[in-house]
């Protein structure tokens, strides 16, 4: 069985602090994912965005 999702990662900084952050989308949830990076790349402070995308693979069933 193939399991396939998506992790979205980014950095940023304001005045006071570096952040990071991740968040996962199921592979149903493509066009949020897309909506999501679409927003963080418009944030102010935001430095860096990853998306990566995971195929796992079950032989167990």
């Amino acid at each position: 069985m193939l399991k396939k999702y998506y992790t979205v990662e980014w950095t940023g900084e304001n005045p006071w602090t570096c952040y990071s952050g991740q968040r996962r989308f199921e592979a149903d949830e493509k066009a949020k994912m897309d909506m999501f990076v679409f927003e963080l790349a418009h944030k102010e402070g935001i430095s860096k965005i990853w998306k990566t995308t995971f195929e796992e693979m079950d032989f167990n069933y």
